[in-house]
């Protein structure tokens, strides 16, 4: 699983080490959602339109606006770029791993209820990225999620190889937060796009 990063090295992303939600963190991830989610420039209903695009010291995915539910600017069927890696991590010049917000890779022609902040000029294209305040990325899933308990590969962080969890949609340590994060998700998907038939 080789991507180009930065037009000159490649990212071998399936030995990167990304992040595992502690049990204790979503929790205070759900109570800052339930606070804030609503102050989001952007919520936008869109369809997955790209795998990741890794640019520099981050990665993107190209979404197609559905419904924008709330959002200056945005036009419905209007092709966006969303963050989707805010760091990729360096280690004696070797890439190690990589923040993704405790979710993985949107999967293509799936949609999503995600919530943005604001909209950034990086170099050629216009770049939307969530609030800083979060370190669980706000993107929802319409369908089922898919998800299992995982544990840490050692002893230093909550962390495991991206090529061993990549098939997950989201990143947690216990089968309680996964029931946990699902009701959640479950709940302002129902509040959200209730909005669209007002």
């Amino acid at each position: 699983m080789l991507v180009k990063l930065d037009h000159r090295k490649e990212l071998d992303i399936a030995n990167c080490e990304v992040g595992i939600l502690s049990d204790d963190l979503l929790n205070n991830e759900i109570e800052i959602f339930n606070r804030t989610l609503d102050d989001n420039n952007y919520i936008l209903l869109v369809t997955c339109e790209s795998e990741l695009i890794f640019d520099y010291s981050s990665a993107y995915q190209k979404v197609r606006v559905k419904k924008a539910i709330k959002g200056e600017g945005i036009s419905e069927n209007e092709s966006i770029n969303i963050l989707k890696v805010n760091t990729i991590f360096i280690e004696e010049n070797e890439y190690v791993g990589f923040n993704q917000g405790f979710v993985n890779e949107l999967k293509k022609d799936k949609e999503y209820l995600i919530f943005l902040d604001e909209k950034v000029n990086i170099f050629e294209y216009e770049l939307f990225i969530p609030s800083r305040d979060y370190y669980l990325m706000p993107y929802f899933a319409i369908d089922d999620i898919e998800a299992k308990a995982n544990t840490s590969m050692n002893d230093f962080g909550n962390i495991q190889l991206y090529g061993d969890v990549k098939e997950q949609d989201i990143l947690l340590m216990s089968d309680e937060s996964i029931k946990q994060y699902d009701l959640f998700r479950q709940k302002i998907l129902e509040n959200y796009l209730d909005r669209m038939t007002e």
